[in-house]
């Protein structure tokens, strides 16, 4: 996953690895898109200050292996894994 963000770190979107296997049908069209043509605008976040055993309930219920991590204002703080996750044996 690539976080895409405006001139201030704000997230605006993200390009995962499902976006790009979705354009890989139409090779030509993906070899002349640019970041915002592949992202996703409302990518899943979760607050700089979430629990970790948040992190995995939402990456459970949405069935996702990543979220990007925010401060208050959508700055870009960093990016939690489930791989990250596993390592703390929390479940």
């Amino acid at each position: 996953m690539v976080c895409v963000t405006d001139a201030d770190a704000t997230l605006v979107g993200v390009i995962t690895d499902g976006d790009l296997r979705r354009r890989l049908a139409d090779p030509a069209s993906l070899a002349s898109s640019v970041a915002a043509d592949l992202m996703t605008v409302t990518p899943l976040t979760i607050a700089e200050l979430a629990l970790a055993v948040q992190a995995l309930d939402m990456m459970e219920e949405h069935r996702v292996t990543s979220l990007v991590v925010v401060d208050d204002i959508g700055h870009v703080r960093g990016v939690v894994h489930l791989h990250d996750l596993w390592k703390t044996e929390l479940f």
